[in-house]
C-alpha cells in the first residue's frame, strides 16, 4: 500500500491521521475504478461474442433453410430460438450487470477526478484543518457507497484475476503520479 506523499509543512498527529484517511480512500477509489473498468470490459467482450455467435447461427440457419439443405423444421426452430435469445438478452443479468458496471465506472472516474483535486488542496494546506479533511474523506466514502448502491444493488462480484490486473495498474498510476519521498 502507498503512504501519502510528504506534506509541505510540519503536521500534527491529527493532520497526519486525517491525511492518511483521505489518502487511503483515494488509493482505494483508484483501485476500484480500475477493477470496475476491467470487469466491465470483460463482460462487454463476452456479450459481443454471444451476439456474434447468435447472428452467425441465425444467418446460417436462414441460409440453409432458404437453400433447401434439408431439415427445414430444424432450421426454422434455430431461427426462432435466435430471435427469442435476442429478445431475452436485454433482460439477462449479464447484460444488466455490464450496464451497471459502465455507469458505476463513470461515477468512480468522476469521483477520482474530484478526489485528486481535493488531494492537491490537502497537500498545499488549502483544504482546512484535520476536521475539514475528515469531512472530505467521509463525503468521498459516502459518494462511493451511494454510487455502488445506485448502479450495482447486488454488489460488485470479486474476480481474483481481474483484481490483480487492476491492482497492478492502479499501483503503477499512483506511483507515477505521486512519487513519495517516503518508502511505501
Amino acid at each position: 500500500m502507498f503512504n501519502d506523499p510528504e506534506p509541505q509543512h510540519p503536521a500534527t498527529d491529527a493532520d497526519e491521521r486525517a491525511r492518511a484517511l483521505y489518502w487511503g480512500e483515494l488509493v482505494q477509489l483508484k483501485h476500484e475504478a480500475e477493477y470496475v473498468r476491467r470487469y466491465r470490459d470483460r463482460l462487454a467482450a463476452i456479450l459481443t461474442w454471444i451476439d456474434v455467435g447468435r447472428a452467425v447461427i441465425s444467418v446460417g440457419a436462414l441460409g440453409s433453410w432458404v437453400g433447401g439443405l434439408g431439415l427445414p423444421k430444424v432450421w426454422a426452430a434455430i431461427i426462432v430460438a435466435s430471435q427469442v435469445a435476442e429478445a431475452v438478452m436485454a433482460k439477462l443479468p449479464l447484460t444488466a450487470r455490464q450496464k451497471g458496471l459502465a455507469a458505476f465506472g463513470h461515477a468512480l472516474d468522476a469521483m477520482l477526478i474530484d478526489a485528486l483535486l481535493e488531494w492537491e488542496d490537502i497537500q498545499s494546506d488549502r483544504a482546512g484543518g484535520p476536521e475539514a479533511i475528515v469531512r472530505h474523506w467521509h463525503r468521498l466514502m459516502t459518494l462511493r457507497h451511494e454510487a455502488e448502491q445506485a448502479h450495482l444493488p447486488g454488489g460488485l462480484p470479486f474476480k481474483s484475476r481481474l483484481f490483480r490486473l487492476a491492482d497492478d495498474e492502479a499501483t503503477t498510476y499512483i506511483s507515477m503520479l505521486y512519487r513519495s519521498r517516503r518508502t511505501p
